[in-house]
Formats: structure tokens, sequence, C-alpha cells
């Protein structure tokens, strides 16, 4: 086994969903569908899809088909929409294992149809409309037209409308104007006589700063990054605890005196005889190089700096005159007090927590603990 690990902290998992459902269902009976893409955001998609099935979430959100039929492989029964378009060679196996696709124009219904026709199936199918996130969806001026000419596709069975907020975490002005522009949009697809389904527009950020939005108009939230552990909203009281801890043991010790030059391009010198801890990690495995010189590290407890620039599959550290042994663990990071964060990390690095644990290499082992 690899000294660099990624320990995924089960406990705080579980804990994080219930904080969420306590959240929920103090304004709404709304359903939990579970964000488990992009490897559940770096996290191991098995390891966590298994234990949230434990925890009895709703439903499960991928990006894409590879991720969806990984989570029927993994035994989960549950509705899974997919978030992403999928390609035409994906429609058998979406109709195949009822994975749940976003419609956004009306070609896509129809080749999905007749491919469902040719399976002599029903595949169930959401229509996304797009409110201001400029991604994938339809128009609002187009939803009305789309959902009646879904109505034609016999082998499809309509049953959900959607939309994604962009700025929850950050315009509240843009936010409610995308509410309106939804709420809008359904109201004159209902006053037409089509059914709307079930309705979702919450992402972790929307949860959490419009719950009467939810309430109002959202039969489910798709949460995914609170259940890692961090909040989209600087001034949440929710609590969370992050669920990965990246770790890796020293593996060296060397004694250097004043002045010495540390790793590439000797940018780092020891301004006083002091110990340099080298760890077997780096850019390699998904940490940011930029951290070099900048970031730091947990050792027993304590922060000590990065120095010198991140090697591919190694980092240095100062420790000063500390007696500190070889072997032994570091944190690079996660939730033990003291250690850095991944959102400090993301700090440094002027980026978001879900791309620091997103990046973390899949050739580090993730260990459930």
């Amino acid at each position: 086994m690899r000294m660099t690990q990624a320990k995924i902290h089960l406990s705080n998992l579980i804990g994080n969903l219930r904080s969420i459902k306590k959240l929920i269902r103090k304004k709404s009976n709304a359903l939990i569908s579970a964000a488990v893409k992009s490897n559940a955001y770096g996290h191991d998609i098995r390891i966590v899809t298994k234990s949230l099935l434990r925890a009895e979430v709703d439903s499960f959100v991928v990006a894409n088909t590879h991720e969806a039929l990984l989570l029927r492989e993994f035994g989960v029964n549950l509705p899974i929409y997919l978030c992403s378009l999928p390609h035409p060679n994906e429609f058998p196996d979406l109709i195949a294992h009822s994975v749940i696709p976003m419609i956004d124009d009306i070609g896509l219904a129809q080749n999905l149809d007749k491919a469902a026709r040719n399976a002599h199936k029903k595949i169930q199918v959401h229509m996304k409309i797009d409110t201001g996130m400029g991604r994938i969806g339809c128009l609002p001026k187009n939803a009305l037209e789309l959902r009646k000419k879904i109505e034609f596709c016999r082998h499809l069975e309509y049953s959900g409308t959607a939309t994604h907020m962009s700025s929850a975490d950050s315009n509240k002005k843009f936010t409610e104007e995308q509410c309106a522009i939804f709420r809008d949009t359904c109201d004159m697809i209902r006053q037409s006589g089509h059914s709307l389904g079930m309705i979702h527009i919450a992402n972790s950020a929307t949860t959490l700063q419009y719950t009467q939005s939810i309430k109002d108009i959202s039969h489910m939230v798709r949460i995914g990054l609170m259940l890692y552990g961090y909040s989209p909203v600087a001034d949440t009281t929710i609590p969370l605890k992050p669920v990965m801890e990246l770790s890796s043991h020293i593996v060296s010790i060397k004694r250097m005196p004043k002045d010495s030059s540390i790793s590439y391009g000797a940018e780092f010198k020891t301004k006083k005889e002091t110990s340099i801890a080298i760890i077997p990690c780096g850019y390699g495995d998904g940490i940011p190089r930029i951290l070099g010189n900048k970031g730091s590290v947990s050792i027993r407890g304590t922060r000590y700096p990065i120095v010198g620039r991140l090697c591919m599959d190694h980092l240095m550290v100062d420790i000063g005159s500390d007696p500190i042994p070889r072997y032994t663990p570091v944190t690079i990071f996660g939730p033990d007090q003291g250690a850095p964060t991944a959102l400090d990390i993301a700090r440094l690095c002027n980026t978001i927590p879900y791309e620091i644990t997103c990046g973390i290499s899949t050739t580090v082992p993730r260990i459930a603990v």
C-alpha cells in the first residue's frame, strides 16, 4: 500500500447528510439526490455510493453514462439522474439500465424515443430549462413547445422538470430572477394542460440560501459539495466536516546548513541550519504545484511550511529542529484539528475546494475509514 493515501471518513459523510436532512426538513419535504459525479468529487464513487445507500438517500446524480452504469453495478436500484447530455451511442445503456437523462431539445428527444422504441422499452426523461446558467437546457421561451413535442414521443415517459442555479452562492438578485423565470415557465406549461412531474432547481448553495424557493417550487434538492464537508457560502451555520483526508509519511529528514537551496530553481534557501523533511507526494498526485513556498502541512497537529517548488512526486517541509522521527505521518489536508482543509488550499490557489478534491489523482488509493 502506498504511503500516500486519501482516507475517506464515512462518519463525516453520514454526519453531513444528517445535517443536510435536518436543514431541509425545517422548510420542506424535498427529496435528497446525492451528487456523486466526477468520482464523487474525487472521493471514490464506489465507497461514497455504498455508504450513502445505507444512509437512505433518495436518488443519485451523475455526470456521464459510465458513472451511471457503475452505480448499477454497485447494486443501486434508486433513480439515477444524468446531468450531462448523452451521445446516441450511449442510448441503449441508458434505456437498459433505466437512467434518467435531461432533454434540452426535440432532436435529442426524438432520437432517444427512436432508440427506446427499437428496444421495446420506455425511458423516463426530465426537461432541463436554462434560466441563466447558459449551459444545458432549452431557453424558457421554447420550453412549452418542447414539452408539447415530448408528448408525441410515445416511448419517453416525462417525469420531471429542472433548472440549475448559476450564482446562488454569490448573487442573490440574479438567483431570484432565475427562480422567477423558472416559476413563470412552469406556470405556463401547467396552464397549457401539461404535467411537470418532479420539479428540481436546488444545488448545495440554493439549498442553503433559498429554502423558501425550495418549498415553493422544488420537490428535490441535488446535494454535492455539502455532502463532502464544505459549504458553498461563507456564513453558514450548518455543521459540516471534511470527508477526505490526504495523508503521507516522512521518508527522509536531512539536516541542512544555512543558505542551502531546496528543490528546482533554487528559489528557496534556508535562512539558518534546519531540518528538511521529504514527503513522497507532489503535483503528480494532484497537489497544486502553486503550494510550493506557500502552503503548509500538519505533522502531529503542528503546521510546517512547504519549502521550495513542489516536485512531481515529492514535496519538502521545513521542520526546524523539532524531534520528528522518520516515517511520521503527515496530513496534507483533512478534517483533523490543526490540519489544512481543502478550503484552505483552495484559497491559496484562488480556486474552490471541490477542484482540490476532484484533482487528487486516482493513483492515490482511497481508503474508507
